[in-house]
């Protein structure tokens, strides 16, 4: 396939997921060539998706992640570091040898256009746009709005104000925003102080076709029977998430189903805590992480998913179109139960893929509204999935956007 043209895509300070990898993947099938640039402070790399090696060009090196320093010393005079005196020193937030390193490799080609991936990705790109008089595009993942920092640790607020600060900057001058849906859309405008801008908007989608198959992954791997029924708790085991509010609810549930908490404990007493509440014995924990490759098949062992999000923010409140683990659960054909926030109510309440709940003394109800009538509610879910939630179907209003791109 003929080449459209070069992009850059840029990823600061932000795990490097499968949203951006998906955007890289389906730009290079599309006929562009991509160089991915990267600067991480947590360290988390994944494959790159076959990136040729003079495509990629990751500076961590220029801003060492201090958490996994094990002398603890080191450790907290490079959190004071990052938190502190960077904010503070720091102009972008992005070190100058990065701004100059990048400067030197953007000048050796001529681009269509740059994506900045989250905010300090946006600053990035922005940055370099205005030096090369090259369009560039951001892409919103998170939705942490001003409110957001009187939820962060005080620690962390001079960085997350700075961070907000550069936003609100650069957001201004992006050609188009891409974000998950029209609600979040308005919210990132407005807290930005951004006018006039087109949205274009992805949803938080998985990439590949339907999976019709079964799995037993999660049956045999704790010895469930065969006779029970599964509910899947995907994602962070947490207070935030409501893991603890949830396990109390399912002691409710009939005893023909187990509930799987599959997932990284980010709280220090959660597991304790679910264990004294779980009378029933109906709930499992599930802490040992897997590959991503086998996420697919403990999703298709299962019968019900559960998404569920705290309202104290807007960018979990929100999340009808933004949750990775509502795609993953549509891709397998799961039901999904999730709290009916407006955003749910349009992607799982209205194509009756699963059923939204006032609270969580609901979730029984749920559930027999679902086994009553399986079948449709998997078959929706298939549905919905091909419909909202295809990477690669979405993404479509993505290239349509760059390919018409006027600099």
């Amino acid at each position: 396939m003929p080449s459209h043209g070069n992009i850059a895509v840029f990823q600061a300070y932000h795990s490097l997921q499968i949203h951006t990898l998906n955007v890289v993947k389906y730009l290079r099938e599309s006929g562009y060539s991509v160089d991915l640039f990267l600067l991480f402070q947590d360290g988390i790399h994944v494959q790159y998706v076959n990136l040729q090696e003079n495509q990629i060009f990751d500076y961590s090196d220029c801003s060492p992640s201090w958490k996994s320093q094990t002398n603890i010393l080191k450790r907290n005079l490079g959190a004071l570091r990052y938190y502190v005196i960077e904010p503070i020193l720091s102009k972008f937030l992005i070190p100058n040898i990065v701004l100059k390193r990048t400067k030197e490799q953007l000048a050796k080609k001529q681009y269509v256009c740059f994506i900045g991936v989250e905010k300090n990705g946006l600053v990035w790109a922005g940055l370099m746009g205005k030096i090369f008089k090259i369009p560039y595009l951001y892409y919103s993942l998170e939705l942490y709005t001003d409110e957001y920092y009187a939820f962060t640790r005080p620690h962390k607020r001079l960085r997350f104000w700075r961070t907000r600060q550069l936003e609100k900057r650069f957001h201004p001058g992006a050609h188009a925003t891409i974000v998950q849906d029209e609600v979040r859309g308005t919210v990132l405008m407005k807290s930005n102080n951004v006018k006039t801008m087109q949205n274009i908007y992805l949803p938080v989608s998985i990439a590949g076709k339907p999976i019709f198959q079964k799995s037993d992954l999660l049956h045999e791997k704790f010895h469930i029977s065969k006779k029970k029924r599964i509910i899947l708790q995907f994602g962070l085991i947490t207070g935030a998430r409501l893991s603890d509010k949830i396990a109390e609810a399912v002691q409710h549930i009939d005893n023909k189903w187990v509930i799987v908490f599959h997932g990284a404990v980010t709280e220090e007493g959660i597991i304790d805590r679910i264990k004294k509440i779980n009378s029933n014995n109906n709930i499992i924990l599930s802490t040992d992480l897997i590959a991503s490759s086998l996420i697919d098949e403990i999703i298709e062992s299962v019968d019900i998913g559960l998404c569920f999000y705290d309202n104290k923010v807007q960018n979990d409140f929100h999340t009808g179109f933004s949750s990775e683990k509502l795609a993953r659960y549509l891709q397998c054909g799961i039901p999904v139960i999730a709290f009916d926030y407006p955003t749910f109510k349009l992607s799982v309440e209205k194509n009756k893929c699963g059923v939204c709940i006032k609270g969580l003394d609901e979730l029984p109800i749920a559930i027999q509204k679902i086994e009553n009538d399986y079948n449709r509610y998997r078959e929706n879910a298939f549905k919905t999935y091909r419909s909202t939630f295809e990477f690669k179907c979405q993404f479509k209003k993505v290239l349509n956007f760059i390919d018409h791109l006027e600099a």
